[in-house]
């Protein structure tokens, strides 16, 4: 009996011990499966995109490289200072320069010597000025490609941002499309049980619910395929679950958008701009290339001393204490140089040819971007207009379609049309909602992309 009992409370707290394990398993992987989901509005995704995206990063540590050239280069142009210090011993034979003479014999001697040095380059064909120049040319151009790459990263997440809900609006309304149609293949199969309908109206449904199913199946194929690039944009792992929201705007608040003038947008595009810094660069080449004709001045100094194991005071004849030859040995010496180019093989004027055509080239390149810049503006604002004219005309034949299709769908059910007229306006009409879906969202998407073309940040 007491043998049953203990087996009978073992089966129980294992029971109990298992179910505990169960419930506590449930919350941690729901906090887990809560802690990957994302809620992502258009403003969220931006953000996420400066913060994460892997590409910007880099740039901005390149940025951060740019900007300490900056003071190395700057720093170029103080003096440079050299301590020097050694102190050696030898044994045996050697010459001592500090005493002026032949050391021999197996004996070990030691010398010491100590020396600060100064090298200023004075003049140098403006060389360390154009150094500094072309540093800041290159912080400037850094920060023109940050803000030219997060333009070009934004307009990237707007186009897979706005692909997404689409896709998933297309699935929304594939989806109500398909249990219609399975609705209505039901029906269709009553009736033909009944002797009302034909095989011809049943297959006709059949036909309607596989075109819906095939579809919803690509919709939802894209819709995937859009949250996987999106999620790679803004350095979200694949596991994870995020959810899109749509943009607050309505599509009849679009109109308000100011599109009238692309000067503005030419103005604030970060590519022009590196354009006109590659120009400018390509001009400080050229006044690098001049300045090699002129000459260079520079200065040195060194103020030192020694001493010697074997130096000997003249006067005495005694080893000379180590004080007394570091004051006695003492010497400063001052330089300057001059160094004028006389022939380098027509290196100079070589340099100074390409320069002149590399600038003859980015006065192009400014103009073949401005060309190009323009026309993405021009070509955005005619597809936005496009869309928001689609969209008012898709909801019209939207509207004339399902007055057509609940029409005849009667007259259908009455049997006064015939399966095929009622396959088409049911066809037309699925297909006019789609065209909806897509035009509002391309406009909301081309609003969306103006106003980046426009903004300055």
């Amino acid at each position: 009996m007491i043998k049953h009992v203990l087996k009978f409370s073992i089966i129980h707290n294992y029971t109990n011990f298992k179910t505990s394990l169960t419930i506590l398993l449930s919350i941690l992987f729901s906090q887990q499966r809560s802690y990957s989901q994302h809620r992502i509005d258009l403003t969220t995704a931006l953000s996420i995109l400066d913060r994460r995206n892997i590409d910007i990063q880099n740039l901005k540590h390149q940025t951060t490289l740019a900007r300490q050239e900056v003071k190395d280069a700057k720093n170029a142009l103080l003096p440079k200072l050299n301590l020097g210090l050694s102190h050696n011993y030898n044994f045996g034979l050697a010459f001592d320069q500090i005493a002026g003479q032949l050391i021999t014999g197996n004996r070990w001697t030691n010398f010491a010597n100590a020396n600060i040095g100064t090298q200023v380059v004075i003049f140098k064909g403006f060389e360390l000025q154009n150094q500094i120049r072309n540093a800041v040319l290159n912080l400037e151009s850094n920060y023109l490609e940050l803000k030219s790459l997060n333009r070009s990263s934004k307009l990237q997440l707007l186009q897979i941002y706005f692909t997404a809900i689409t896709n998933r609006a297309l699935l929304e309304s594939g989806l109500n499309q398909l249990d219609f149609s399975k609705e209505q293949l039901q029906l269709q199969r009553e009736q033909f049980e009944m002797g009302v309908k034909t095989l011809v109206d049943v297959s006709l449904a059949e036909s309607q619910v596989a075109t819906n199913e095939l579809n919803a199946l690509t919709s939802k194929n894209n819709y995937i395929n859009s949250l996987i690039d999106l999620k790679q944009l803004l350095n979200i792992s694949y596991t994870d679950s995020i959810e899109l929201e749509i943009p607050e705007n309505s599509i009849e608040n679009l109109y308000i958008t100011d599109t009238s003038n692309s000067n503005e947008s030419l103005a604030q595009n970060p590519l022009i701009a590196i354009a006109n810094i590659n120009l400018t660069k390509a001009e400080l080449v050229q006044k690098i290339a001049k300045n090699r004709y002129m000459p260079t001045i520079s200065f040195s100094g060194g103020y030192g001393t020694n001493y010697s194991s074997e130096r000997v005071d003249f006067q005495t004849g005694n080893f000379m204490p180590f004080l007394n030859q570091v004051n006695q040995n003492r010497s400063l010496n001052l330089g300057l140089s001059l160094s004028v180019p006389i022939f380098d093989g027509f290196q100079v004027r070589s340099a100074k040819n390409k320069a002149d055509i590399n600038i003859l080239i980015q006065k192009n390149e400014i103009e073949k971007v401005k060309m190009e810049q323009e026309k993405i503006f021009q070509k955005s604002l005619q597809e936005y207009h496009r869309s928001i004219q689609e969209y008012n005309v898709s909801k019209k034949q939207l509207k004339s379609l399902k007055t057509s299709l609940d029409a005849l769908s009667e007259r259908y059910e009455l049997g006064l049309a015939s399966p095929v007229d009622f396959s088409k306006a049911l066809l037309d009409h699925n297909l006019s909602e789609f065209k909806v879906i897509t035009s509002k969202y391309n406009a909301m998407y081309y609003n969306e992309i103006i106003k980046v073309l426009n903004s300055s940040s």
